[in-house]
């Protein structure tokens, strides 16, 4: 696989203000493939003798440049080898593996919304190798997968609302908020196709009587928050982008995109509502049969290693799952997850799996029409 990496060229300080609000989104929103454009290692074998390249398939934009800093070039020097970062949607990644398996190129894939039980059950990826991925014992019982036979999740995340503080007031406490008139034609809904707009489809069932088994009250309140919607977008770097042009002051999203902008002094924040949200895991998963099976299984014990996680949370603001992981002071008032992770359900995966493509259909057929 090859990837051509984008130039950047440098610039003067940008203007206060508005403008240096939309030029640093502007910036967030481009999709980086770090990871493939970085130094790479000198080629000689590291720790366990390992050579090669690892080929893992990421999420893109801010989310790799976290990773390639915090965990890829780590892993390379440790182990002598080259890792290379693919980005691709979860939903691609299910299609080639279930076409393709192993022949799809990928040693590891990263799900966030459920997909790797799935997965598993597809026997598309392997199950929980304990001997290398010694870390997996330590991981919060919230984040192991399909009954702890696969890899756990290395970081805990939600969906919520990212707001402008400038322009949205009081701070949202529910999801209300997202067909307040007041907000008409400012708010962003993620596609369902993206994990934070199954999640909000879920939420909203939730906190109207149903739930991922009886999604009917999801889809009877999605219309008013379509109405009142300016855009229904399909990735992150699109999200950020409408906020720093402000054709949008509301967004539904997840809670390390909040993070990252509200790090780099921008005047957003993320909102965890009081009721209905979905506590998910970000994971990575071994594909079964591939060409770097048991640096894989490093690869996943090297993100659920408790120091790697605090690091993680520190760069990108996702909670760490390793219960030896200590997040602590000005971090953990910069994470609104960590405090409400007890309070957040786990969507249940079987039920997601069984169902999907039926949302789908039906969530395309009412954004169609709107």
């Amino acid at each position: 696989m090859s990837r051509v990496c984008p130039q950047h060229t440098g610039g003067g300080k940008p203007a206060v203000g508005r403008r240096r609000f939309v030029a640093a989104l502007s910036v967030l929103a481009t999709v980086v493939v770090a990871a493939a454009c970085g130094s790479s290692p000198s080629g000689s074998t590291g720790d366990g003798g390992y050579s090669g390249t690892l080929v893992v398939a990421s999420f893109g934009g801010s989310f790799d440049e976290a990773l390639n800093e915090v965990v890829v070039k780590p892993f390379e020097k440790k182990y002598g080898v080259k890792v290379e970062v693919v980005t691709v949607l979860t939903s691609e990644v299910m299609a080639k593996l279930r076409a393709q398996g192993a022949r799809a190129g990928y040693d590891v894939v990263q799900f966030s919304g459920g997909q790797e039980t799935e997965a598993f059950e597809l026997g598309l990826i392997s199950p929980l190798n304990g001997e290398v991925a010694t870390n997996a014992a330590d991981a919060n019982p919230a984040a192991k997968r399909a009954d702890g036979k696969i890899a756990p999740a290395y970081a805990f995340n939600t969906t919520g609302i990212i707001y402008n503080t400038d322009k949205v007031r009081p701070a949202p406490t529910s999801w209300d908020v997202l067909s307040d008139p007041k907000y008409a034609g400012k708010v962003g809904i993620p596609d369902i196709s993206v994990t934070a707009g199954q999640n909000l489809l879920i939420s909203l069932a939730r906190i109207n009587g149903g739930g991922e088994s009886s999604i009917d009250p999801g889809f009877d309140a999605l219309p008013a928050l379509l109405k009142n919607s300016r855009s229904v977008f399909g990735d992150g770097p699109t999200m950020t982008q409408l906020l720093g042009q402000e054709q949008i002051v509301l967004s539904v999203f997840d809670s390390g995109y909040g993070y990252l902008l509200a790090k780099k002094g921008l005047p957003v924040r993320f909102a965890v509502p009081d009721k209905g949200g979905v506590l998910y895991g970000l994971t990575s998963q071994v594909v079964k049969g591939g060409a770097q099976e048991k640096l894989a299984w490093e690869w996943v014990n090297f993100q659920l290693d408790p120091q790697i996680q605090v690091a993680f949370a520190e760069r990108a603001g996702y909670a760490p799952t390793n219960a030896k992981a200590k997040v602590e002071g000005e971090l953990k008032k910069l994470l609104p997850l960590s405090s409400a992770i007890d309070r957040l359900e786990p969507s249940d995966a079987k039920a997601v799996a069984e169902n999907r493509a039926a949302w789908t259909e039906r969530w395309n057929k009412i954004v169609g029409k709107r």
